[in-house]
């Protein structure tokens, strides 16, 4: 506890990710945050709580997003759009402040965020092929100014997950490396160790140049 207040694991490991975007983020100047696979939905609870202006697409598995959307409905009730509002939509779009809007990866091509956007995502590329990764960061590339992503360097998580082939450090720099620069890349960590025996984990944030 600090200060009398309990702060949980995941709340910790959140805000430590949250804690390195802001090295290279200024969130009072950005608008919108696109999550993948933002599982219970506790890193767009740090981040909210702290920049109640931002806009959250969140983009997952069906089941997954259901989990994603009661819990966060619960934590900020007026904020969290209804499923038509997306679902109904040829183009994703959030035009007031601090909503959250819950999106199938099926629908990712047709998110456009409006105005200066943040990317995130962890251990979710490398659960899947090159190819499949190509697509994703395509899309991503098309609207984000800043990408973050806590991903593998190398190649190990291909023999740790069973994967006969997963997107790893040299993949990410080959689809990204046209348009953004790897700003920054150091080991990832649990707040009170590093993170090890899972392929070698890295915390990186990629910028479009100015």
């Amino acid at each position: 506890s600090v200060d009398g207040n309990i702060y949980s694991y995941t709340f910790l490991y959140s805000y430590i990710n949250y804690v390195y975007c802001s090295r290279f983020v200024d969130f009072s100047e950005t608008d919108n945050v696109i999550e993948f696979g933002p599982g219970s939905g506790r890193q767009v609870e740090v981040m909210k709580k702290f920049h109640p202006h931002l806009n959250f697409y969140l983009v997952d598995l069906g089941p997954t997003l259901y989990l994603c959307h009661q819990y966060l409905k619960a934590v900020f009730p007026d904020q969290v759009l209804p499923y038509t509002h997306t679902r109904d939509s040829d183009v994703i779009s959030l035009r007031s402040q601090g909503d959250l809007a819950f999106i199938g990866n099926w629908s990712i091509d047709r998110i456009s965020p409006i105005g200066k956007s943040l990317s995130f995502s962890s251990a979710v590329f490398g659960l899947m092929t090159p190819e499949s990764t190509r697509r994703y960061l395509g899309c991503i590339s098309s609207f984000s100014d800043h990408i973050f992503m806590v991903e593998s360097a190398n190649n190990d998580q291909r023999e740790i997950y069973s994967l006969e082939g997963s997107a790893c450090l040299p993949d990410f720099l080959e689809i990204l490396g046209d348009e953004f620069l790897l700003a920054d890349r150091e080991p990832a960590f649990y707040p009170l160790s590093m993170r090890e025996g899972f392929g070698g984990f890295e915390m990186m944030m990629w910028t479009r140049p100015a």
